[in-house]
């Protein structure tokens, strides 16, 4: 993957991942800070980028679904969510975007 392909796929998995559970209502983990919580998704985001559109939509129903927290309103942490996405579309399928 290129630089241009990864900014793009950073850029859809903010979009059709991270935005999506945000309006979802799913709130920063309790245990991070805002700054480790910013870490957080910029790391998922250069992590997912190889995801395609609907392998990200399934992972953000499977996010939704299984959310973290004591009142289950917080985002799932970024281990989880990575083996979810590798069960979904493992790191090196190659989809149609």
């Amino acid at each position: 993957m290129n630089s241009e392909e990864q900014a793009q796929g950073e850029k859809r998995v903010m979009q059709m991942l991270v935005d999506p559970l945000k309006r979802r209502g799913l709130a920063k983990p309790s245990a991070l800070t805002v700054a480790q919580f910013d870490e957080m998704i910029e790391g998922l985001c250069q992590r997912l980028a190889y995801m395609s559109a609907g392998s990200l939509m399934a992972l953000e129903e499977q996010a939704a679904a299984s959310p973290g927290g004591k009142d289950r309103d917080r985002f799932p942490i970024a281990n989880q969510i990575l083996q979810w996405a590798a069960d979904i579309q493992p790191p090196g399928i190659a989809l149609r975007r």
